[in-house]
């Protein structure tokens, strides 16, 4: 994992946990950033510190480090059509 730098502390927006005795290397960050437009939530953004997968062999794995750290956000989609407009593939789980 590439290590990024980045601000803040217990007291802070941009909430970051450290030892207080030093040397100061962050050890606790949020796991999710969001601005909700509750007048329409189609045009909320957010953004996680790692990727939208959980899995290291994924491509999604780790895809948002980088604009997270730059407290860039991502738009979040939310109604159905917004959503499907916003897709770029789709995953169908059928039993059997």
């Amino acid at each position: 994992a590439a290590e990024l730098p980045l601000g803040g502390d217990e007291q802070t927006v941009n909430n970051a946990g450290f030892e207080g005795r030093g040397p100061f290397d962050v050890y606790v960050v949020p796991s999710w950033r969001a601005v909700y437009d509750l007048a329409d939530l189609d045009a909320s953004k957010g953004v996680l510190p790692t990727g939208q997968s959980g899995s290291p062999a994924s491509p999604h794995w780790n895809d948002q480090t980088t604009a997270w750290a730059a407290a860039e956000l991502r738009p979040l989609p939310f109604t159905r059509s917004a959503v499907e407009a916003a897709a770029v593939g789709r995953l169908a789980l059928l039993p059997g």
